[in-house]
């Protein structure tokens, strides 16, 4: 269970990253292809989040908390604040989806016991990202 909502957790750190960065980012190609990596992390949530159950309780810990949030929305402006360019917009969505793949590698191995597929399939579509990404560097 600790598994499977660190993925989703992950996925929602993920989309809230793009709404955080969404504003900055003027290169309608960029915009086309981080919208299509929204709606994937998006889907896969939900599929995770209906393995997951619909108790109150089971969605706990699959959302960022506050101090989370307020400190990515402050790194996104930081970083964004005077270079708004689309490379420094992709390396900060490079340098996200790669801390993505990190932390659902180090709970992997934290909780070896849980096997869920969606944590494979998120380190994968990360992965995928990034490649995508590295085209507007």
């Amino acid at each position: 269970m600790n598994l499977l909502k660190e993925v989703i957790k992950n996925c929602n750190v993920g989309v809230d990253a793009i709404d955080n960065i969404w504003e900055n980012v003027k290169d309608t190609k960029l915009r086309e292809t981080i919208w299509k990596q929204k709606v994937k992390i998006m889907d896969l949530s939900d599929r995770a989040s209906k393995e997951l159950g619909d108790e109150p309780s089971a969605k706990d810990g699959t959302y960022p908390n506050k101090m989370e949030r307020a400190m990515m929305k402050a790194a996104v402006k930081m970083k964004s604040g005077l270079d708004k360019s689309t490379t420094n917009i992709a390396e900060m969505l490079i340098e996200g989806n790669n801390m993505g793949i990190n932390d659902v590698v180090k709970t992997s191995h934290l909780y070896r016991e849980e096997d869920t597929p969606f944590a494979g399939e998120l380190i994968k579509l990360y992965d995928a990202n990034v490649k995508e990404l590295r085209r507007f560097l």
